[in-house]
């Protein structure tokens, strides 16, 4: 009797692209074939272009009926230099979406499970250091998000409600001191 396992193998995928020259260019591709897996959009106003960006066509998918891009973890550089690693399993996104610094650093981590939020998001500044950190679950904010001075000290607390509504804003000077309190009503 022979038993076959399986175990689901991911790849790695390295895409490189360089940076628009101008505003109204897009970023280019190192490597014309990863236009499989990525596409380029901006904002127009009266015919200007402005604020070139880049996604994974999984982002797409829902949008464009494309084909999903296959599952594995997507390394995407700008200029060689890594700008944010996307895990896709399934077809969605799952495991740690990371954007970095230009020194190499964490910008932000969002988690995912299934294509949805959940777990804990954390902004970075460039040093390394946490600037905000919030529990999700299921696409839904789940605790109060905290934001800190780069000395380590809370900068705010923003209170949210069961549907992410934030309902209440305090922010604290460097010593601690509380010195605004704002309260958002839902209309």
């Amino acid at each position: 009797m022979f038993y076959f396992l399986y175990q689901p193998v991911f790849s790695q995928t390295i895409i490189e692209l360089h940076s628009p020259v101008d505003d109204q260019h897009y970023y280019t591709f190192v490597n014309p074939h990863d236009s499989a897996y990525v596409s380029f959009w901006c904002m127009q106003d009266m015919g200007v272009n402005y604020g070139q960006c880049y996604m994974l066509k999984l982002d797409l998918v829902k949008k464009e009926r494309f084909y999903p891009v296959p599952d594995g973890v997507y390394d995407i550089y700008v200029d060689d230099t890594l700008e944010k690693r996307y895990s896709i399993k399934a077809g969605k996104e799952n495991g740690a979406w990371i954007v970095y610094y230009k020194n190499g650093n964490p910008r932000t981590l969002t988690p995912y499970k299934d294509g949805k939020i959940t777990g804990e998001l954390i902004n970075y500044y460039p040093s390394g250091k946490i600037a905000c950190r919030v529990k999700w679950l299921n696409d839904y904010i789940v605790s109060n998000e905290c934001c800190y001075y780069e000395s380590g000290k809370i900068a705010s607390i923003l209170y949210y409600d069961k549907t992410s509504f934030r309902y209440k804003e305090e922010t604290f000077n460097e010593k601690g001191k509380l010195i605004k309190r704002t309260y958002n009503h839902k209309n």
